[in-house]
């Protein structure tokens, strides 16, 4: 039987596409070093440094873009190619995920080569949703 913060954590990553990362463990009072113990019994995959996978939850094909978002770990939203194609307003395959980030937004580690970083400040009004449900349509 899962205990308290095993389901207040799925909680959340039902809400995002099976993903948790240690900031949503934190905001719900959870020390993130309980990820990482999740993990070594089998509980959670371990996808990146502080994201995390419940392999309980089905996975789809809008994962990756979930995973990219959260991998930033700042106000990151999907743009460019990636949007249209999300949206179906163009027929092109993005070869990468293009994440738009705060202009102020430093990387202090490598990213994938799958993640393509646009620095830009993006206004509320500008974003269409956000962080959406597997089961938001």
């Amino acid at each position: 039987m899962p205990g308290r913060v095993y389901l207040a954590l799925l909680e959340v990553a039902n809400g995002q596409y099976g993903y948790v990362t240690a900031d949503d463990a934190r905001e719900h009072c959870v020390d993130p070093t309980q990820l990482r113990l999740m993990h070594h019994r089998g509980q959670l995959d371990r996808v990146g440094h502080g994201l995390y996978r419940f392999p309980v939850v089905p996975s789809t094909p809008l994962d990756q873009y979930m995973e990219a978002v959260l991998w930033a770990r700042t106000d990151a939203v999907l743009g460019h190619e990636t949007a249209l194609d999300l949206y179906g307003l163009c027929d092109i395959n993005p070869e990468r995920i293009h994440l738009t980030v705060p202009a102020a937004y430093r990387l202090r580690r490598e990213a994938p080569r799958a993640y393509r970083l646009h620095p830009r400040d993006v206004e509320p009004g500008e974003v269409t949703c956000t962080k959406a449900s597997p089961s938001s349509p």
